[in-house]
């Protein structure tokens, strides 16, 4: 390729791009690289007196880190840096790349090498990083069992809850895995059943289920809710799931049942009446036939 095509392509490239000498002086920088500096054009920049060797990066360690990995490897790759818009002072990121240009002879005539402005990527990582270590903290304090898989039934994370309490394993475990690996083969069909009924319904569907899995067999009853997770679009990406144990409300509930029953077998065997009041309407008093009997009441005023 001829040195004026490759000026050309130099120039033309959408994205910043330098010749340095070894020392790091810069001597050429194409319109793009300019534009990411603050500056109109190539005038505004050299009437600035300002230098991409000298006044770019933030930390000067930076320049001396990139200078030692060219004269080590010739070539840098993904070097990320904290620097300056040059005419403005405002701090952005960039990723470098750079190679060692050599004459015909193998000697090193300059770095050639492209500076890609990553401040928007670096911005949506550090908000996605954010939202990550938050929803870690919720899943990490929420005593439920919660958990999210994809359509193919991939869970892409639970808490410990889930993963220890119910699965015997660790959250690194379960994150990647599918239902075959923790539950019987009919413990899989109805758990995915459940998915799709939550994914058709396009809403919460709440059911009461034993979690029995293969390393923590139970019959613990749970209250078990499936939420179909959507992206933007409004196309459905997941099923969110959350499992709270609801077994000392049914413990409560089968006594309750138990001691009514035993209560009204004692009532008959002892041929005693039963009563109540409703405190809400006048005349409240409700009496069944037995307690009529004994009070000598009309038998029209039991319940």
């Amino acid at each position: 390729m001829a040195i004026h095509e490759t000026s050309t392509l130099f120039e033309l490239l959408p994205i910043g791009a330098y010749r340095s000498k070894p020392g790091g002086e810069v001597f050429q920088v194409n319109a793009a690289l300019i534009r990411m500096a603050g500056f109109a054009n190539a005038g505004e920049y050299k009437r600035s007196g300002l230098s991409f060797a000298r006044h770019f990066y933030v930390s000067r360690e930076r320049r001396e880190e990139f200078a030692a990995l060219m004269e080590q490897n010739e070539q840098v790759s993904d070097f990320i840096s904290e620097a300056y818009r040059l005419k403005t002072g405002e701090r952005i990121w960039v990723r470098e790349l750079a190679h060692v240009v050599r004459d015909g002879f193998g000697k090193p005539l300059f770095y050639e090498g492209t500076i890609e402005d990553i401040t928007q990527e670096r911005i949506a990582l550090g908000a996605l990083q954010r939202t990550a270590n938050l929803l870690r903290n919720v899943l990490k304090t929420i005593p439920d069992r919660v958990w999210l898989k994809d359509l193919t039934g991939t869970y892409l994370t639970c808490n410990e809850a889930f993963a220890s309490g119910h699965l015997g394993a660790s959250v690194a475990e379960v994150i990647g895995s599918r239902d075959d690996a923790w539950y019987a083969p009919d413990r899989v069909a109805h758990i995915r059943a459940h998915d799709h009924m939550a994914i058709r319904a396009g809403r919460t569907i709440m059911t009461e289920d034993t979690m029995h899995s293969l390393r923590r067999p139970s019959d613990e009853m749970y209250e078990v809710g499936k939420t179909p997770l959507q992206h933007a679009n409004g196309d459905t990406i997941g099923v969110l799931g959350i499992a709270r144990s609801i077994q000392q409300r049914k413990d409560s509930e089968a006594l309750l049942r138990d001691t009514s029953e035993q209560l009204e077998l004692a009532l008959m065997g002892a041929d005693l009446g039963r009563w109540d009041f409703d405190l809400s309407v006048a005349h409240g008093y409700r009496l069944d036939e037995r307690s009529c009997r004994l009070l000598g009441r009309d038998t029209a005023e039991s319940m």
